[in-house]
């Protein structure tokens, strides 16, 4: 992206769980959202934080579910 620092994070979520009674068992399931700046009008991409331009706040941050999904 030229000389521009660009931070895109991803945050995933991993939930190991188990159950107990009539009928016992284990499961998981798991998500992936990517983090960045929402835009104004909202559109489906969100805008990467800029870390070049030195220490700044974000005033409109989001997220958005990835196609990465884990179910068993």
């Amino acid at each position: 992206m030229g000389q521009r620092a660009l931070l895109i994070p991803l945050i995933a979520f991993d939930a190991r769980y188990s159950w107990t009674g009539d009928r016992e068992g284990t499961g998981r399931s798991g998500s992936v959202f990517i983090v960045g700046e929402e835009q104004s009008p909202p559109v489906e991409r969100l805008s990467p934080f800029r870390l070049d331009l030195g220490p700044r706040q974000y005033r409109t941050p989001g997220s958005r579910a990835t196609a990465l999904n884990l179910s068993s």
